[in-house]
C-alpha cells in the first residue's frame, strides 16, 4: 500500500503520491475534506469531518485534532480557519485535520459529554467498535486516524464553565519524548506542562494525546480558550503556534520562532468540592497563589456558608470553575505547583 512508503525515501527521489484514508485519495498539491462515518451497534450514528492538505512535495504527516470536547470552540474555529489557509504548495508532507471529533457535543451545546450516550470522549481512549457511540468515535480517531500520524497535536481550550490560562503539555515518555517537548517549545506558550504518567499494560490509555503517546507518536495538547468563548487573539495564537510547529518539523518553509523559554510545571494538585452548592472565587486563572491563601468558598443553595477553600501550594491557577454550581467531587481548581 503506496501510505505504509516512508515519506523520507520518498523524499530522496522528489516524487510525492497520493494520500489514501479511509477509501478517500488525495492528489499531491490539493487539498480535499471528507466524513468518516461512525455507526455504533445500537444503531446510534455520527461522522468526523475531516479535511487533508496534501503536500505538492513529499514529508511526514501531522494530525490537527479539535472538537473532542464539543463545547471547547476556540480550536474547532481555529481549524475552521487553518484548513482555508493552509497551501498545499507550500507544504512539504500532509496535515490531517480533524474539524470536530464530538459532532454530537458540538450542535448539542454539550459540556464535557456526548448526549447520546453521557461519556466524554477524552475518557475512553483507545475506544470500542462494539461499544457506544462515543466508544466507537474513540475507536475510529485510534484506529483510522492516529496511526496514520507522524506527529499529533490535540487540541482543547477551557470548557464553558472553565476559567483557564493558555498552556500546552507533553507526556515525557519513551523515544516521543524529545520530539514532543521541541513541539510545545515551538507552539510558543508562556507555560508547559509535562507529564510522566505512564501505561499500564492492558489497561486503557484513557485520552486522545496518551493513545497517540502509547502508539510511538511525537503528541503535544494545547490549551487555549475559555468559558465557552471564542476570540480573534485565541484563533491566532492556536494557528500561529501550529504553523511554528510545522517549521520547526520542516513541513513549512523558513525558520521557526522561538520565543522566550517558557515556564515547565510539573507537579499539579486538583481541589475537588466536598460538597454540591454554590461557589464563589476570589481569583483568575494564571494568578499566583500561596500556601494558606483563601481561594474562595461554597454555600448552599441558599446562601448558607458550607466551606472556605484554600491553597495547600505555593504556585499558580491553572484552571478553576468559574460559573455558580458545583456538585460534590467536582474540581474546583487545578494548580501548578512552584
Amino acid at each position: 500500500m503506496i501510505w505504509l512508503l516512508n515519506w523520507s525515501t520518498l523524499a530522496a527521489f522528489g516524487r510525492q503520491t497520493p494520500f489514501i484514508l479511509e477509501g478517500h485519495q488525495v492528489a499531491a498539491g490539493t487539498k480535499a475534506s471528507f466524513d468518516l462515518p461512525v455507526v455504533a451497534p445500537s444503531k446510534d450514528s455520527t461522522y468526523i469531518p475531516v479535511t487533508i492538505v496534501h503536500g505538492k512535495n513529499p514529508g511526514p504527516v501531522i494530525g490537527l485534532i479539535a472538537g473532542i470536547h464539543g463545547f471547547e470552540y476556540p480550536p474547532i474555529i481555529a481549524m475552521q480557519q487553518m484548513a482555508r489557509e493552509l497551501h498545499p504548495d507550500s507544504l512539504r508532507g500532509t496535515v490531517i485535520i480533524v474539524h470536530i471529533a464530538n459532532v454530537k457535543a458540538f450542535f448539542g451545546r454539550s459540556v464535557y459529554y456526548n448526549p447520546v450516550d453521557g461519556k466524554n470522549l477524552n475518557r475512553e481512549f483507545p475506544g470500542n467498535k462494539n461499544g457506544s457511540l462515543t466508544q466507537c468515535i474513540a475507536w475510529v480517531l485510534s484506529q483510522q486516524i492516529l496511526p496514520r500520524c507522524n506527529y499529533l497535536v490535540d487540541i482543547h481550550a477551557g470548557d464553558a464553565s472553565e476559567d483557564l490560562h493558555d498552556y500546552v503539555g507533553y507526556y515525557a515518555l519513551g523515544e516521543q519524548a524529545a520530539t514532543a517537548k521541541q513541539m510545545a517549545e515551538a507552539l510558543g506558550f508562556d507555560w508547559i506542562m509535562k507529564s510522566e504518567a505512564g501505561f499500564v499494560k492492558g489497561e486503557p490509555t484513557v485520552y486522545c494525546s496518551k493513545e497517540a503517546v502509547a502508539q510511538g507518536i511525537p503528541t503535544v495538547a494545547i490549551e487555549c480558550g475559555k468559558l465557552g468563548g471564542v476570540s480573534t487573539a485565541e484563533i491566532k495564537k492556536i494557528n500561529d503556534g501550529l504553523l511554528n510547529v510545522m517549521r520547526s518539523l520542516q513541513l513549512l518553509p523558513g525558520t521557526p520562532v522561538m520565543s522566550n523559554k517558557p515556564l515547565e510545571i510539573t507537579k499539579r494538585t486538583t481541589l475537588n468540592s466536598e460538597h454540591t452548592g454554590i461557589f464563589y472565587s476570589h481569583c483568575k486563572s494564571g494568578q499566583l497563589i500561596r500556601a494558606g491563601m483563601k481561594l474562595g468558598y461554597i454555600t448552599d443553595v441558599k446562601g448558607n456558608w458550607l466551606t472556605d477553600i484554600y491553597s495547600p501550594v505555593d504556585g499558580f491557577i491553572v484552571y478553576q470553575i468559574a460559573t455558580p454550581p458545583v456538585n460534590k467531587g467536582e474540581i474546583l481548581f487545578n494548580l501548578g505547583s512552584l
